[in-house]
């Protein structure tokens, strides 16, 4: 089918110059801007990431992380960008184990790795963008110095850590006013985070002119000068209290930050019912996207409509089997041997596909890979009741789809630097990641804490090539309910490509089956999170199925955003359900 005539106006645009799908509308706009600038796609997307650092602090900042999916114009197949911090040196399970942890706190510097967003933010400019830093920090700047407005979401957020927030000086001094954190709509502004990135622009402008020679300026400066020295002596002297009442103080170093770098890394590539999908590799969770393409393979879901019980059920049963082997054998390929291949081949997915019944599962049933011992981390579970389920406002993500006149495509998950979880480095106005409490503080498993070792993150964008030649390119928030978001959204694409809208506004549902990544590690067997637009008749239906059925409203799971290239136009969609999510098109 052609991508042709739009049915939803307020979530999709068309264009042949250039489109950007975002989780924020600053963003989106700050992107649209450097193409209006003759930047490229790399250049917007490194402009909009700078960007959402400053205005989208409860989502993510310098300190935190971000993975990328870039395909240039003349290129085939997109490569992966990787901007996840590893575990410190100091960061061993014994020393966790022997201040009496059971799992990496989810607050606080003991959660911390090095920052990977900024010299992956460089290295994308440096290799694939045209323009220099001033020209893709200016926005960042500019937001810093005079102020943005506060979402809703981080209003909710900093008025739930209010407490914590107000114990951390330099936090204060940026989000507390007489004694509160910012309600939505305030303007507020981050000087420290402004004289920061001033003070980086000038000592890289003074070391060049030369384009490439600035951009390794500032990764040095980032990595190895005052940036890191602002960090070390913050993460040394600053003294937390846990909630057992002990004092600890940061483990992450500047040594830890001299000797880490972006990578640029080849793609997991899939065929689907003649698509091409790509994701990140299993030191992310994306392969489970694959894998549950691989296992519902060998199931008759055309013959099932989507939104159906049917249809939920089967996708949500090949997600539980999928996230089952995450846990197994996921990890940083670069320290563990992880059988990606065997987990995406059509013979092992036929024997998970198998295990899928007519009703619910609630056991956790990893696969067996080539008589290797499946080595499953022990996690607690926690029975759900039969009471509301609270849909507060939770940390979470950055995403952002850039297409530009060249068919150059960019797709970027950033996350971490969380402001109300980690405090404010003095001087510097942004958080440290807390992306260790993704591993698991046990011997022997795939994910396991250890030095160097990149956390198995939850951000993965994705990226398709359909039979006709289109390039999508997709992501979201919603850390363990993202790769599932994104599943339906492919999924539902695939019968209907006409629009991206029809498919991002379709109802969505999640499993909390398996273990959180997230502190508190927990999973909760049989639940599905489904929204209430997908109708009672289908709830009961799935209740029938045995799942732990939970209604949510309309914008508490649904929260994709796209982007498609055609050879003849461009398009842009994003979720109404959350108001800061926009498209921008011409």
């Amino acid at each position: 089918m052609d991508y042709h005539a739009l049915s939803h106006p307020r979530t999709e645009v068309q264009g042949t110059f250039g489109v950007v799908s975002a989780t924020h509308w600053i963003p989106a706009q700050v992107a649209m801007g450097i193409l209006e600038r003759g930047g490229n796609a790399f250049d917007a997307v490194v402009a909009a990431g700078f960007t959402f650092h400053v205005v989208d602090p409860d989502m993510s900042g310098f300190g935190g992380e971000l993975v990328g999916l870039l395909l240039g114009a003349n290129e085939s197949d997109p490569v992966v960008v990787c901007g996840q911090g590893c575990a410190p040196a100091r960061a061993t399970i014994a020393r966790y184990k022997t201040q009496g942890f059971d799992e990496v706190p989810g607050i606080g510097l003991l959660a911390a790795v090095v920052p990977g967003a900024f010299d992956a933010w460089m290295l994308i400019l440096r290799d694939y963008g045209t323009m220099r830093i001033r020209d893709v920090i200016g926005a960042a700047i500019f937001y810093a110095t005079t102020g943005f407005p506060v979402t809703r979401g981080a209003s909710l957020l900093f008025k739930k850590n209010v407490e914590l927030m107000r114990k951390w000086p330099a936090t204060a001094e940026i989000f507390i006013r007489q004694g509160e954190t910012p309600a939505s709509g305030e303007i507020i502004a981050n000087k420290p985070l402004a004289a920061f990135l001033q003070r980086l622009l000038a000592d890289v402008e003074a070391t060049s002119t030369d384009r490439e020679t600035q951009i390794e300026a500032a990764r040095k400066i980032f990595y190895t000068g005052f940036v890191a020295e602002a960090i070390d002596g913050f993460a040394r002297r600053h003294v937390d209290v846990d909630a057992n009442g002990r004092e600890n103080v940061g483990l992450l170093a500047g040594e830890d930050l001299c000797d880490w770098h972006a990578a640029i890394e080849p793609a997991l590539a899939y065929s689907y019912r003649g698509f091409r999908i790509f994701k990140p590799g299993a030191w992310t969770q994306g392969p489970v996207f694959l894998q549950a393409l691989a296992i519902l393979r060998q199931m008759d879901l055309a013959g099932s409509e989507p939104s159906s019980a049917q249809w939920v059920h089967k996708v949500i049963e090949a997600l539980k089997l999928a996230f089952a082997d995450r846990e197994a054998w996921y990890g940083d390929p670069n320290r563990i041997d992880v059988p990606v291949d065997r987990l995406l081949s059509d013979d092992y997915n036929r024997e998970r596909q198998a295990l899928v019944g007519s009703v619910a599962s609630y056991c956790q049933r990893p696969g067996r890979v080539d008589n290797r011992e499946v080595r499953m981390p022990t996690f607690a579970s926690v029975a759900t009741d039969r009471k509301p389920v609270p849909e507060a406002h939770q940390k979470d993500t950055c995403h952002v789809n850039v297409i530009d006149r060249w068919r150059n495509v960019s797709a970027v998950t950033t996350s971490g630097g969380w402001a109300q979880e980690s405090p404010i480095v003095p001087g510097l106005g942004f958080s440290l990641s807390t992306r260790a409490q993704m591993f698991w503080l046990q011997e022997g498993v795939a994910s396991a804490l250890e030095p160097g070792t990149r956390p198995r993150t939850t951000l993965t964008p994705t990226m398709a090539h359909s039979p006709e030649g289109h390039t999508y390119v997709f992501g979201c928030r919603g850390a363990d309910h993202s790769d599932q978001l994104l599943l339906q959204f492919f999924l539902r694409l695939l019968n209907d490509r006409r629009s991206l809208a029809a498919p991002i506004e379709a109802p969505a549902f999640a499993s909390e089956h398996f273990a959180s990544s997230v502190h508190p590690r927990q999973a909760k067997p049989g639940l599905l999170l489904v929204e209430r637009s997908i109708g009672q008749p289908v709830i009961g239906e799935l209740e029938q199925m045995g799942h732990d059925v939970k209604a949510r409203s309309e914008a508490a799971i649904g929260r994709v955003c796209a982007a498609v290239g055609t050879p003849s136009k461009l398009g842009a969609g994003a979720t109404v359900r959350l108001a800061q999510y926009s498209v921008v098109g011409r």
